[in-house]
């Protein structure tokens, strides 16, 4: 009290020396974690009544029921727990036949009336109930006790002592700093701020060591298995170590174990005579005794640390504690602790409003890129080699056209030759292809040209490049923030040559026409439009790219700033478009190359799961070579769809007769459920252990499965 800082006036108001009593014991608790102790505190064997009750309300006053909705909250769960939680149940029946009517005061009433009669009943088989005269909480024998005068008073026997208990003067000492006894240290107990003639101690206490632990033990609803850590345990001459949980404490001066767990696994080792530990409030802890160990700590990355120490076995301990000066050795404490220096400030996530107004300033900084306008970017154009000997194919007329369709194939025409991309031609050509138009989903028209017999012909110059899936596991764990980034028209621009211009010529409607940049279709074009862009961005330190998709991502915003603007600018010195409207900047989930990406892993496309759980039964064998395609796609998410879909094998063999039976129904429909409901998958950290599973039979061939053990 005296280390608190209060007034005189404050000292003299005990509500106010209360208050603050209650708030500094009460500290760094939380009311959630008060609340599951009063949730588990039953009636003990053979434990007063009242001094069940006393601890029931002392813990709900610091669960703070009445802060819920009113101040009946506290005694109704006073009420509950009494009932709830009594030790006879002879006693728990009596009171719930009481039914809703049932009050507090009725319920402690039957207690202790049941209390009484218990003892009453016992102390007759023994011949001694004339001594019995009632229960006697151990709180009223204190204060029975406490009633009787000190050794130095002059009060009479009975009455009761009004004077000071810290001095034995026969006035009390207001304010209690002007007590003489402050400060001062008792020769019988040890303890401070009274004097040995008015020491109330039973007992002489050998004088203390300053060794503390935390002053509540561990229990079930304070600790969770998150806040343990497990510890080998070496003894001198043990061949093995023992790996225990120990919870790490910096409130705790000394390494401690339960009495329960030594008997379990340490009943062998000598104990030696120990120090008399006591809690923060200077209650004592009985310490059975101590002997010397070694403990070690293995981190993920696999570096053990290992500390001498002195492992203290104490009675009533829940839970193994490990010291704040083992934590520090360990290096799971700073050395200065708790004064050491702060290593990382955190950052709050930026709002959307930042990071739109981050974006613009990004793209200010190369605005040409940016204007909606397919440039030609830099480098040689592009050359298609033909086989030699190879036919030219050329068709007459066109293929026919939708009346409805035509306004806007016309006007799709017009902008492709507007924008450069493609040119009217008149004069005769060997190459002459057929198209075909598909409307898209924004109501525009996409021009396909069927480049089927020049890709015949065609010497592709592979180009080999990671698949979407490959690409995507490569994604360190840990990142935060992601960007996608799209090319504008990617493959169209790439410049042509003349002699490649000449065998890209099409056939509409409304005449002939050429490509002047890289058309899609061409076998040609997404080799060589991967070769051109991977050569401008895949030295980029964190950043990925699948074709013209390109993925940004960094831990820290900070970072995923400069790393935008780096491509940015990489992509202006090159002359390569970007598609503002399908920017996605700094977000903490994106979808990349078929997957959803976040910090925590990748998993299919919601929209891919959702075309598997509604892909209907096949009617064809094409139609199950389309869902094995799908298969193809999740195949990596989990190991049990081979064999889900091994019955429907049989029917893409060659020369087999298509015939769809109930059998190939059940295996569809299980097959089809369990690929709609692939889990995710993590990213992979070389940090941690990994293991190869593997397993091979004559029916089912070879297989395997690379692991990594988690947290």
């Amino acid at each position: 009290v005296l280390s608190m800082g209060l007034t005189d006036d404050q000292l003299d108001n005990h509500t106010v020396v209360i208050g603050h009593l209650r708030a500094r014991c009460n500290a760094g608790r939380n009311r959630h974690v008060w609340r599951q102790q009063f949730a588990d505190k039953k009636q003990g064997i053979q434990q007063a009544a009242d001094d069940w009750l006393c601890e029931l309300r002392d813990l709900a006053r610091k669960c703070e029921f009445a802060t819920d909705c009113c101040a009946n909250c506290e005694p109704t769960r006073i009420l509950g727990q009494l009932i709830f939680g009594v030790e006879s149940d002879e006693v728990r029946v009596k009171l719930l036949e009481h039914g809703a009517t049932l009050s507090l005061d009725q319920t402690l009433t039957i207690i202790r009336t049941a209390e009484a009669s218990n003892k009453q009943s016992k102390n007759l088989k023994t011949g001694y109930a004339a001594a019995f005269q009632g229960a006697t909480s151990s709180y009223k024998r204190f204060k029975q006790k406490s009633s009787n005068p000190p050794v130095g008073g002059s009060s009479s026997a009975g009455a009761k002592f009004a004077g000071c208990w810290n001095c034995g003067s026969k006035t009390r000492c207001k304010p209690l700093t002007a007590c003489p006894a402050q400060g001062k240290e008792c020769k019988k107990c040890g303890l401070l701020n009274h004097y040995f003639r008015v020491c109330r101690n039973p007992k002489a206490v050998k004088k203390q060591q300053g060794i503390y632990i935390d002053p509540s033990p561990p229990t079930g609803g304070a600790v969770n298995a998150s806040d343990l850590v497990e510890l080998a345990v070496n003894l001198e001459k043990w061949t093995s170590s023992l790996e225990i949980n120990f919870l790490p404490d910096t409130g705790a001066d000394l390494d401690a174990i339960p009495e329960s767990l030594y008997k379990r696994k340490f009943s062998r080792v000598a104990l030696q005579k120990g120090v008399q530990p006591v809690t923060a409030v200077g209650s004592p802890i009985i310490n059975i005794g101590v002997f010397s160990a070694v403990i070690v700590w293995t981190t993920r990355d696999k570096v053990s640390q290992s500390v001498n120490t002195a492992i203290h076995v104490l009675r009533e301990l829940k839970q193994p504690v490990l010291s704040k000066r083992s934590k520090q050795t360990l290096g799971m404490l700073p050395a200065a602790y708790p004064h050491a220096y702060v290593g990382m400030v955190a950052s709050t996530p930026p709002t959307d409003r930042q990071r739109q107004a981050d974006l613009k300033t990004l793209m200010n900084e190369c605005p040409r890129i940016f204007d909606g306008t397919c440039h030609q970017m830099s480098g040689p154009p592009c050359h298609f080699q033909l086989m030699e000997n190879s036919q030219p194919v050329a068709m007459r007329g066109s293929r026919p056209i939708s009346v409805p369709l035509l306004p806007r194939i016309k006007a799709e025409l017009y902008n492709l030759e507007s924008a450069n991309i493609i040119r009217r031609v008149v004069k005769p050509t060997a190459w002459v292809h057929p198209f075909i138009a598909l409307p898209k989903k924004n109501g525009d028209i996409r021009l396909v040209i069927d480049f089927r017999e020049l890709n015949k012909c065609i010497i592709r110059p592979n180009f080999e490049t990671a698949t979407p899936f490959q690409t995507v596991r490569t994604i360190p764990p840990g990142m935060k923030f992601f960007t996608v980034i799209d090319a504008l028209k990617g493959y169209h621009q790439v410049p042509l040559d003349d002699e490649s211009i000449n065998l890209t010529t099409f056939s509409t409607p409304f005449g002939r026409y050429q490509y002047l940049r890289l058309p899609f279709g061409v076998s040609h074009a997404g080799d060589d439009y991967c070769r051109r862009v991977s050569e401008v961005f895949d030295d980029l330190p964190i950043c990925l790219r699948i074709v013209e998709d390109i993925l940004v991502y960094s831990a820290t915003y900070d970072e995923h700033i400069e790393a935008v603007r780096e491509l940015f600018h990489r992509a202006a010195a090159h002359n390569i478009a970007i598609n503002t409207t399908k920017i996605v900047f700094a977000q903490p989930a994106v979808t990349f190359g078929g997957y959803v990406v976040d910090a925590d892993g990748f998993r299919p496309d919601p929209e891919l799961t959702r075309a598997i759980r509604e892909f209907p039964t096949p009617g064809s064998i094409t139609d199950v070579r389309s869902f094995f395609g799908l298969f193809q796609q999740v195949g990596n998410f989990s190991d049990q769809l081979a064999a889900a879909l091994d019955p429907l094998s049989p029917l893409l063999k060659t020369g087999y007769t298509w015939e769809w039976t109930t059998q190939h129904e059940e295996a569809f429909t299980a097959a089809r459920t369990l690929l709609s409901t692939v889990r995710d998958l993590a990213f992979y950290d070389p940090k941690r252990p990994t293991s190869l599973h593997v397993d091979a039979s004559r029916l089912n061939g070879l297989g395997f499965l690379l692991k990594e053990l988690d947290d």
